[in-house]
């Protein structure tokens, strides 16, 4: 009998182990409905034929025993405002009433013990252990109980014989020990029920955490994808643009708008390096700030100065818990805030500042996506600064060549008297009318050289007779110049000629006076000079 102690240590084990889990509670509310409409058909048949058969033999009791029975059981299955307890033991408490009816009326050999074990098993279905041990008891007690009062004649009975008095004890000690076997058996399937359905909930519990945490997850990287895409746009609109006025507005009114915050401003450290003179900032506050001349001090008493001194990143996740932040009454709603510093080859330019309603708002994504931003933002105020230089460059150049090149003409218009020319047609000069005027200026590289002017009978040139005039002008001044170019290197190459020849025989000089002499005569000569002197004097 190797099986007894295990069946026996299981039986203790689950008569006394009460059952919490949720999901069995749910499975007995189930099974109760289930049993309750599956009772009302076959109670309907019940009653109709105890009624019937009450009624032939004119017993009213058990008529009326009967509609209260299964008006009772009508009202638990279909009246949903009872609670669970109420009707599970309204339906355990009927069956009771049912198998000591049958045992009181038909004794103790009748199917009073099988409803008195039905109410036993239900108990142990739809209670704890405890309750179903305690109703064993009642239902062994309670037909002992009735077996001794029939054999007494204290309860009249229809029963056609009674069990001897002998037999009452065994059979409430068997009618117990099988009741304690069935709530034993129900109760360790239901606690391994229990305990796998405790397992299923743990596994699911555990899939939905997972399943949350990666839709956290998918979130977290939807929401950073859609911000490196919104800093790259930004970067690319911020880098394609070469004003710095209209790059920190830009960048300024894009973090805003597509990072959804509160406030957005760059400043940048002043020549003396000792302000942060706010550049551009987003918002009705911005404006105002701007018109004031905002500026902070570049030190560590706000987070702008803060970043700028260390170039670093300073975040505040609680603005009224800081140390160090970024106070002014303009922004009244700032809740967190981040100010990450500007650089460029090293060298701090100044600091961007974001900010937020919300507590908690920034993180070190934040940081990092608002840093590559900056660093672009950087990049873009270089490539402004280079470009602002070059024009500056250019146009000292263009200023410098128009310049030299209104010397250059001005030289040859004294030197030379034959830079005016006329024309003349017979054909006009004989025509009779009014005449006009035009005047296309020779422009050279943005500088005026000269003019072309014209008499024509004609009040106004089409467009095409204007284009040709104006084209026709730009090739005479570029004419022009090509031919003044080619005349000064003629000569140049003629006096450099004229230099050669003369050094060429002042070389070939033996004699200091005869060099001298040489030298005289040649520049006297070249120069067209009616006199000239040359002498030697040191001076002490």
């Amino acid at each position: 009998m190797k099986f007894l102690p295990p069946f026996r240590n299981m039986l203790i084990k689950n008569l006394f182990s009460p059952i919490k889990t949720v999901e069995i509670n749910k499975l007995r509310e189930q099974l109760l409905a289930t049993l309750l409409y599956g009772i009302v058909a076959p109670g309907f048949v019940v009653y109709y034929i105890g009624v019937r058969d009450s009624f032939a033999l004119q017993k009213w009791g058990l008529i009326t025993a009967y509609t209260i029975a299964f008006g009772f059981i009508l009202t638990i299955t279909f009246y949903k405002r009872f609670s669970y307890y109420v009707r599970a033991g309204s339906l355990v408490g009927l069956l009771y009433i049912l198998g000591t009816s049958i045992s009181i009326v038909y004794g103790l050999g009748g199917d009073g013990r099988m409803w008195m074990m039905g109410f036993v098993t239900l108990a142990a279905i739809f209670f704890s252990p405890q309750i179903s041990i305690i109703a064993a008891i009642i239902g062994a007690t309670t037909l002992v109980s009735i077996g001794w009062a029939l054999n007494q004649g204290l309860i009249p009975t229809q029963a056609l014989f009674l069990n001897p008095m002998s037999s009452w004890i065994p059979t409430g000690i068997t009618f117990l020990l099988v009741s304690l076997v069935i709530i034993g058996t129900i109760g360790y399937l239901l606690a391994n029920l229990s305990e796998r359905l405790e397992k299923e909930h743990d596994i699911t519990n555990e899939l939905e955490y997972e399943r949350q945490e990666l839709r956290e997850k998918t979130s977290a990287l939807e929401q950073k994808q859609i911000q490196l895409q919104t800093a790259a746009e930004i970067s690319q609109a911020i880098t394609s643009e070469l004003d710095s006025d209209t790059i920190f507005q830009q960048t300024v009114t894009l973090i805003t708008d597509r990072f959804d915050l509160y406030y957005a401003g760059i400043f940048i450290l002043d020549e003396e390096k000792q302000y942060a003179v706010l550049q551009a900032g987003s918002g009705e506050a911005g404006h105002t700030m701007l018109a004031e001349g905002y500026k902070l001090p570049a030190n560590e008493s706000s987070t702008v100065g803060w970043a700028i001194v260390n170039k670093q990143a300073r975040i505040n996740l609680d603005i009224d818990k800081a140390s160090v932040r970024f106070d002014t009454s303009h922004l009244p709603l700032t809740r967190s805030e981040l100010g990450i510093p500007i650089t460029s080859r090293g060298r701090i330019l100044g600091a961007l500042i974001v900010q937020s309603t919300e507590p908690q708002a920034f993180d070190e994504n934040d940081i990092a996506i608002l840093q590559t931003m900056a660093d672009s933002l950087a990049t873009s105020i270089d490539n402004a600064r280079l470009y602002q230089e070059s024009q500056n460059n250019l146009e000292e150049i263009s200023t410098l060549h128009r310049q030299y090149l209104q010397q250059a003409w001005e030289t040859v218009a004294k030197n030379r008297t034959d830079l005016t020319h006329f024309f003349v047609n017979e054909r006009f000069t004989a025509l009779e009318g009014e005449t006009s005027t035009i005047e296309v200026p020779l422009i050279l590289r943005g500088q005026q050289i000269g003019s072309l002017v014209l008499e024509t009978s004609k009040p106004h040139l089409t467009a095409e007779e204007k284009g040709v005039l104006d084209s026709l002008a730009t090739q005479a001044a570029l004419a022009l110049e090509n031919a003044r170019l080619i005349e000064a290197t003629q000569q140049r190459s003629q006096r450099d000629r004229i230099v050669s020849e003369i050094a060429g025989k002042v070389q070939r000089a033996s004699k200091v006076n005869e060099a001298l002499k040489i030298t005289l005569q040649e520049l006297g000569q070249t120069l067209g000079a009616s006199e000239g002197m040359i002498y030697l004097e040191i001076n002490e």
